[in-house]
């Protein structure tokens, strides 16, 4: 899949946006927390978001097999 020249311009200001609006939410963290304390929230959010990809990937596969197993018979 191909971006549009007005679909990469529009992803293009999207991600300065996002940079711009990130910098400023976490230096308000910044304010009220350590680099270690945000570090361990950015680990422990990371791994939730990976656990939860691995559920739904597992969840995915047993609807399929379920499906498949349906239709053999």
């Amino acid at each position: 899949m191909y971006l549009t020249e007005k679909g990469e311009i529009l992803d293009a200001a999207h991600r300065k946006y996002d940079e711009v609006s990130f910098g400023e939410s976490i230096d308000q963290v910044r304010l009220q927390f350590s680099e270690e304390e945000i570090d361990i929230a950015f680990n422990v959010l990371e791994t939730w978001l990976n656990v939860r990809r691995e559920v739904q990937q597992n969840r995915m596969k047993q609807k399929y097999t379920a499906k498949r197993k349906k239709l053999i018979g």
